[in-house]
């Protein structure tokens, strides 16, 4: 759609419109490798989370702003935020088990 109909030039945000913090996508992820990609040692991945100090100017969550594609392009998100996650992680699940 921004190929087409974009602006030769003009840079497009396209998000889902869903607000997470950090560790709470991480520990969604954690979830879902869970279920689709047991850990060997049979301990949960979030287990593996490991926290550091926070620094100046540490992000604790990422938002994107997409309202020039919807205005401009009438462009709008199509998948659940959860569904669009599964796939990008069965996505790199697919690639790190047969990498190229």
């Amino acid at each position: 759609l921004v190929f087409h109909k974009g602006k030769a030039g003009e840079s497009y945000n396209l998000a889902s419109g869903v607000e997470i913090k950090n560790y709470d996508l991480a520990i969604k992820i954690c979830a879902m490798l869970d279920e689709i990609f047991p850990n060997i040692s049979a301990r949960p991945y979030s287990e593996q989370i490991a926290f550091t100090a926070v620094r100046p100017g540490h992000d604790k969550h990422y938002s994107v702003n997409f309202a020039k594609a919807k205005k401009e392009l009438k462009w709008k998100p199509v998948s659940a935020f959860d569904k669009a996650l599964k796939d990008t992680v069965l996505y790199y699940i697919s690639k790190y088990k047969n990498p190229r």
